[in-house]
């Protein structure tokens, strides 16, 4: 996890490709880690480097969300000790069946009427 993303400088896998979506949203895709061994990292190091993990706004089991209609993914809200934006980690399996290792990976700026107090 050395690459740095451009959302806040969260780091990002070393194998990370970018992914560009057809609506113009930025991600990236890995074969680094599984969707939840990526969780637990990107959990552990942001809430040890400061930021608040959202968890009423979070989906931290990938089998709830494919409960909820999000497939194999988690989607988890951080906010950070500061005034700047809050942040979304949103980690799923690809859905391309020929890259079942392939693993999607993006950082974005979460909604601005998010609490976070």
């Amino acid at each position: 996890m050395t690459l740095g993303s451009p959302v806040r400088g969260v780091p990002l896998p070393n194998d990370a490709t970018e992914l560009l979506a057809p609506n113009g949203l930025n991600g990236w895709t890995t074969t680094a880690a599984t969707v939840e061994e990526l969780t637990a990292w990107y959990r552990g190091h942001l809430t040890h480097n400061g930021w608040r993990l959202v968890t009423e706004y979070s989906v931290l089991d990938p089998l709830d969300g494919e409960a909820r209609g999000l497939g194999h993914a988690t989607s988890a809200i951080y906010c950070s000790g500061d005034d700047l934006p809050t942040i979304a980690v949103n980690i799923g399996r690809s859905l391309n069946e020929d890259a079942a290792s392939t693993v999607v990976l993006a950082i974005t700026v979460a909604p601005q009427s998010l609490d976070c107090a």
